[in-house]
């Protein structure tokens, strides 16, 4: 049986692809966007693959949980999600079950729930394993987590197209009916959510506090927003004003937002929703991170500061966020890091995927092979198949 190894990603945008693969068709995978402030609460220890098995290392690289399990998920607020003869549980930073591997399918903790399905039955457990929230029938998708708020859509129609969204709390109870035509995760008290073919932003009890009037908006990081005005993006306080001019592009894709037969990854699409191409790991999601948020100009990606100067000017292919001092950015078809002045740090060797470093190290793809890299560029897990 082949074995699955779920590197460590700053999965901050729209365009993200799922890691890890479901054979259910109901997309049960955290889609995009997700704040850097989420995806910076994952932690060590990582995940290796030794001899088609699955272990963990430290950011030293030094094996602390032997190899032995068919996929290893990144470790979130303490616990790992891995497959163990052909089910899912989690595990703690020394290796052990705190939930056995029970369960079909799962994904991490957030905010001290994490989703599972076993059977026929979907919802949350905490961290002894007891579920305390159960997603009901009438919902084809719920997602994580986040500012005690998981929004889910309602299924209508054949295949489950179509349908609304809203938001669940802790107990499971719908708090925000599911009113929205589309809707992404909190953010700093805020959701964006789309009505009418318009987005805008409620806060969490549902009331609407920035009315509907962009063509695309993004949740909030570090006090702004990303919206689209015009068919260019810009930014939005959490008044509604513009505070950074709308003179951004978002490129020749578009985002197919139901996420179908994808295993809830977003996918580019042309504008008659047509699928063209697959998303790449490591595409920017135009929030801000420490301070910079990634733009792109004509075909050009580059970095601005939170009055809209321009930081690093536009001459990448794709980048990521910052985080930690660096962001990955895609130069002459490869990976490698600039530091916050646009210097290049760590140069351009890497193929198709460079996560953003996470206490100190970074996964990286060489060929068809997987690996870890220090700040220095140093390999502290030499890629492997």
């Amino acid at each position: 049986m082949m074995t699955k190894l779920i590197p460590l990603t700053l999965c901050t945008a729209i365009m993200f692809a799922s890691c890890a693969k479901t054979s259910t068709p109901v997309p049960e995978k955290q889609p995009e966007p997700k704040t850097p402030a989420r995806a910076r609460k994952m932690s060590g220890p990582f995940p290796i693959l030794q001899n088609g098995k699955a272990g963990y290392i430290d950011a030293a690289g030094t094996v602390v949980i032997p190899p032995q399990f068919q996929e290893a998920h990144n470790f979130s607020e303490g616990l790992a999600l891995v497959k163990l003869a052909g089910k899912m549980g989690f595990i703690d930073t020394s290796g052990v079950f705190v939930i056995s591997a029970q369960y079909d399918d799962g994904r991490g903790s957030s905010e001290g729930l994490a989703f599972v399905k076993k059977g026929s039955q979907r919802g949350f457990v905490d961290k002894i394993g007891s579920m305390v929230v159960r997603a009901e029938r009438d919902l084809i998708a719920v997602y994580d987590f986040s500012e005690a708020r998981a929004r889910f859509r309602t299924s209508v129609g054949m295949m489950g197209l179509g349908g609304k969204w809203g938001f669940i709390d802790k107990s499971g109870q719908k708090v925000i009916p599911a009113n929205f035509d589309r809707a992404y995760d909190f953010s700093e008290g805020l959701a964006p959510v789309e009505t009418g073919g318009k987005w805008g932003y409620v806060d969490k009890d549902g009331k609407q506090i920035i009315e509907p009037g962009f063509g695309w908006a993004w949740p909030f990081s570090e006090g702004l927003a990303c919206v689209m005005l015009d068919k260019k993006l810009g930014y939005i306080d959490k008044t509604g004003q513009l505070v950074v001019k709308n003179e951004f592009d978002l490129g020749n894709y578009w985002v197919d937002a139901l996420m179908l037969e994808t295993g809830g990854a977003a996918v580019f699409t042309d504008k008659s929703r047509k699928v063209f191409v697959q998303p790449q790991i490591g595409f920017a999601s135009n929030m801000f991170s420490e301070g910079l948020a990634p733009v792109q100009v004509g075909e050009k990606w580059g970095f601005i500061d939170r009055t809209g100067r321009t930081v690093i000017g536009p001459q990448f292919e794709l980048v990521s966020n910052f985080s930690e001092g660096l962001a990955a950015v895609k130069l002459n078809g490869k990976w490698g890091y600039v530091d916050k002045t646009g210097s290049m740090v760590i140069q351009p060797s890497f193929d198709d995927f460079a996560s953003a470093f996470i206490e100190g190290v970074a996964s990286i793809q060489v060929g068809a092979n997987w690996g870890w890299i220090d700040k220095t560029g140093n390999h502290v897990w030499k890629p492997a198949h």
